[in-house]
C-alpha cells in the first residue's frame, strides 16, 4: 500500500469517527453531515489523483 493511500484511509477513518460521535450525540446532525463528509472526501481523492498524475516520476 502506498503512503498516500494509507493517509487517505486514515483520513476516512477520522471522518467516520467524527460522524459516529455526532450520531451518538445528535443523530439528525450526523444524517445531514454524512453526505457533506462523503463529498469532501471525494474532492480530496480527486485532487490527490490529479496531483499524482501531474508529478513526474523521479
Amino acid at each position: 500500500m502506498k503512503r498516500k493511500q494509507a493517509e487517505f484511509i486514515l483520513t476516512v477513518l477520522g471522518v467516520a469517527e467524527v460522524v459516529a460521535t455526532f450520531y451518538t450525540i445528535y443523530p439528525p446532525v450526523a444524517i445531514a453531515l454524512t453526505p457533506v463528509a462523503i463529498y469532501c472526501l471525494v474532492i480530496i481523492y480527486i485532487n490527490d489523483a490529479k496531483n499524482s498524475k501531474n508529478k513526474p516520476n523521479a
